[in-house]
């Protein structure tokens, strides 16, 4: 069965969240809600990504960040569940997190098992492409141990 990576919002992830996993990525400076999760939904890896902090020269989206949610994600997959990875807006960091991590697990997965990236949870939302965090990212996933993981969990 093909399982599909979604990215969003935080309200989305909310209105969305039954029998899906999700990556909460929240920033560190900042006062606004995280991800409630529902009593009978566990599926929930948080991580912390601040968008400013890149401005700056230095992003907070560090390699173990990066590999925990590479972990998580094929986790869920192969336990049969669809992922939205979201962001307070959906709009920079969960569209590069959730379109990076799709593309390298394409490339990395076996054969028999398939993944799909279905964009936005939201339809007509619109995502910005930040080339900086993409190539940040990508930096993080290059180190990734991917024939090591497969070879581990499958």
């Amino acid at each position: 069965m093909i399982r599909t990576i979604y990215h969003g919002s935080l309200k989305a992830a909310q209105r969305f969240c039954k029998d899906r996993a999700i990556v909460s990525i929240i920033d560190h400076y900042t006062s606004r809600p995280e991800f409630d999760v529902p009593e009978e939904h566990s599926q929930v890896l948080r991580c912390r990504f601040d968008i400013t902090a890149g401005k700056c020269g230095k992003y907070l989206f560090d390699e173990g960040n990066v590999h925990n949610t590479v972990d998580f994600i094929i986790a869920q997959i192969r336990a049969g569940r669809d992922v939205i990875i979201h962001c307070t807006e959906g709009k920079i960091r969960s569209p590069a997190a959730a379109e990076m991590i799709y593309y390298y697990l394409m490339e990395n997965m076996p054969d028999n098992e398939q993944v799909d990236y279905a964009g936005n949870i939201e339809e007509g939302k619109s995502a910005i492409m930040d080339r900086d965090i993409t190539r940040e990212i990508r930096r993080h996933l290059d180190t990734y141990p991917w024939a090591d993981r497969f070879k581990q969990q499958g």
